[in-house]
C-alpha cells in the first residue's frame, strides 16, 4: 500500500499557468509552444469567463473545431476531464495522469516537495531526474535543501486529502493497482474516512 498526501500532485483546479506549462512540457513531452497552448486551454476550461487566453480556447473555438464538448467554466471534477479540453489527446493524458489531481487541497496551487513523487519532483527541478531522486531519498530530513526547485511552484502546507494505492502482484508478472482519494475523517456510515474518488484498476507488467 502506497500513501501520498494530495499536496504532492499538480492540482488541475489550482495550478497556475507556469506550473501547467512545465507539467505538459517536462511530464507530457510537449514542446514549449504546444505546452503553453494546452496550459491556457486548461485554464480557459476551468475559469468562469468566456474570454479566451491568447493561445486558449473557449466555446467558440470548440464549436469551430466541430467537437461536441464545451468548456465547463468550472472546476475539473475528475482528471479524465482533461480529455475534453480542446487539443488534449490520450497519449499526453496517459503520460501525466499519475502526476495530477483534482483533490490536492493545496489552495495556493503549488506542490509540496516532501509529498511529491520522483516524476513530480523532476518537473519541479526543471527536468533534472537526478536531483529529483536525491530529494525523494531525503524527504524526511528536516534540513532538506529545495532551493534548486522552482520556488514559484512550491507549497509547504499540509493537506487532509490522501491518495491510497493498493499494489497487488496477480501472477505471470502482472501488477494490479487501484487507488482511492480520501479524507481521514469519519463519514456518516461510521467508516474512518470519506472517499472522494475511486480510480479504476490499472494493470501493468
Amino acid at each position: 500500500v502506497v500513501i501520498q498526501p494530495g499536496s504532492g500532485f499538480v492540482d488541475l483546479n489550482q495550478a497556475p499557468e507556469s506550473l501547467l506549462v512545465d507539467l505538459l512540457q517536462l511530464g507530457g513531452g510537449l514542446d514549449a509552444e504546444a505546452a503553453e497552448t494546452l496550459a491556457q486551454r486548461v485554464i480557459d476550461w476551468r475559469d468562469p469567463d468566456d474570454a479566451p487566453h491568447p493561445r486558449g480556447a473557449e466555446a467558440e473555438a470548440y464549436a469551430a473545431a466541430g467537437v461536441r464538448y464545451r468548456p465547463r467554466n468550472g472546476r475539473f471534477v475528475v482528471v479524465e476531464d482533461l480529455l475534453q479540453v480542446l487539443g488534449f489527446d490520450y497519449e499526453v493524458f496517459d503520460r501525466i495522469r499519475g502526476l495530477v489531481t483534482v483533490w490536492s487541497g493545496s489552495t495556493p496551487g503549488g506542490v509540496n516537495p516532501r509529498a511529491a513523487s520522483v516524476p513530480v519532483l523532476s518537473i519541479l527541478a526543471g527536468g533534472d531526474s537526478a536531483q529529483a531522486m536525491r530529494l525523494a531519498a531525503g524527504r524526511n530530513d528536516p534540513t532538506l535543501d529545495t532551493t534548486m526547485l522552482n520556488q514559484a511552484h512550491l507549497y509547504a502546507g499540509a493537506t487532509e486529502v490522501l491518495r491510497v494505492e493498493a499494489v497487488v502482484a496477480l501472477g505471470d508478472g502482472v501488477i494490479g493497482r487501484r487507488a482511492r482519494w480520501l479524507k481521514p475523517v469519519p463519514d456518516e456510515d461510521g467508516a474512518p474516512w470519506v472517499t472522494l474518488a475511486l480510480e479504476p484498476v490499472r494493470l501493468s507488467r
